[in-house]
């Protein structure tokens, strides 16, 4: 059976990714960045992200905001698609399993907020784009996946599999 799939390089931009990393956090990165001529900025990350890091925290995985509470600010449902559900991440390294596993823990989320069942989260669209942080050199290496919320965790297992 042929995955429905997008795949695409990402390249996070400037301003996105976090100042320090430590190799034993997913960092959840923003959604969009101010424009350079606004006075304000805050990096932006979408309001249904709010509380993922704490959620997941809960479950034993390490996870955080790559920008401190006084620099972000959350954008509205609205301003997304809400067809789509989003979320980027970065990690030191290669996608690895801890990234599947904060996906898994998106979808969860996603679907309490919204009302859907765990089964209906797994056929949701969803866009999951991860950059890989190295921290020698500041370079970040990103892929986006897109598609059905089953068919990206079984890419995301593919490619970690590959990566062994």
């Amino acid at each position: 059976m042929a995955l429905d799939l997008t795949f695409a390089t990402w390249n996070p931009a400037v301003g996105s990714l976090p100042s320090a990393v430590r190799s034993n956090v997913i960092y959840v990165l923003p959604a969009k960045l101010p424009l350079a001529s606004s006075d304000d900025h805050s990096p932006l990350y979408a309001e249904s992200l709010r509380d993922f890091p704490k959620t997941v925290r809960g479950s034993g995985l390490a996870v955080e905001f790559a920008h401190s509470r006084e620099t972000r600010k959350f954008l509205s449902e609205y301003s997304g698609d809400p067809d789509v559900w989003s979320i980027a991440l970065g990690l030191v390294g290669s996608v690895n399993e801890w990234i599947i596993f904060a996906v898994q823990q998106f979808l969860s989320h996603r679907a309490r907020q919204t009302g859907h069942t765990a089964e209906d989260a797994l056929t949701h669209e969803l866009k999951v784009s991860i950059a890989e942080l190295n921290p020698a050199t500041g370079e970040a290496k990103g892929i986006t996946v897109e598609g059905p919320g089953a068919d990206v965790l079984k890419a995301l297992e593919k490619l970690v599999r590959q990566g062994e």
